[in-house]
């Protein structure tokens, strides 16, 4: 969404295109709602195909302090959300092995130690929110491929059961209040043992991005509302 012009008014701040909108408001409790819609029946002129690329919509944040883990007893991720829509605009030709809309809250777990045989080697920590095909999202772990530009890095994505109660097909508010560190240490391991991060400890790991938002490889109309979204260390 590249030189989108900003509507303001009062309370709120919308970036908008045919087929992508960013909103950003106040609701009644004076707390900033995030409300990302994608409309990809204006992306598509066909369903997509296995191969092909698809849209994103998603929001980014960088770490110029990245806190190291090692030194962390907690780290809590805080967030509430609530799934708007999510419409099949393919009928019968919808493929639940190629198409979906989904939504995951990654970080970058990376390698930070410029004496580390791995330095600035990373992979991927995920916390499903939403995926259309399922209820609730079971464990993910595996290298990240799938289009051209997979960064072919290690993702771990936990279960949905083991972050929050509930479902987000129910389109009613999901709360998420979670220590995530122990996750994060499951996967350095599980990582280490699939091969790779071979030159990496734990002592070495720092978080150093993250990004949540609408993956759309499938011809889908959705809407999400985040409030507050927050990630905490809580230092030993």
């Amino acid at each position: 969404m590249q030189n989108i012009q900003p509507i303001i008014t009062n309370d709120s701040i919308i970036y908008q295109h045919k087929a992508k909108k960013v909103s950003f408001f106040k609701n009644k409790n004076q707390t900033v709602e995030i409300r990302l819609d994608v409309i990809a029946s204006k992306e598509y002129d066909h369903p997509r195909e296995m191969d092909e690329d698809w849209p994103h919509l998603l929001l980014e944040q960088y770490f110029n302090n990245p806190p190291k883990l090692i030194e962390a007893d907690r780290l809590i991720y805080k967030t509430k959300c609530k799934l708007l829509y999510a419409d099949n605009k393919m009928g019968d030709q919808f493929n639940p092995d190629v198409h979906t809309t989904q939504i995951t809250q990654y970080f970058t777990i990376q390698d930070n130690n410029k004496s580390s045989e791995s330095y600035g080697d990373f992979f991927w920590f995920g916390i499903p929110f939403y995926d259309y095909r399922y209820e609730y999202t079971e464990l993910y772990a595996a290298r990240d491929i799938g289009k051209e530009d997979a960064s072919r890095k290690f993702i771990y994505s936990v279960a949905s059961p083991d972050i929050f109660n509930g479902t987000m097909h129910a389109k009613e508010w999901v709360t998420i209040d979670k220590d995530i560190l122990p996750f994060i240490k499951e996967a350095f391991e599980t990582a280490r043992q699939r091969g790779y991060l071979a030159g990496s400890g734990f002592e070495d790991m720092v978080v150093t991005t993250m990004n949540v938002g609408w993956e759309v490889p499938g011809t889908f109309d959705c809407g999400i509302v985040f409030e507050t979204p927050s990630l905490k260390i809580v230092y030993r």
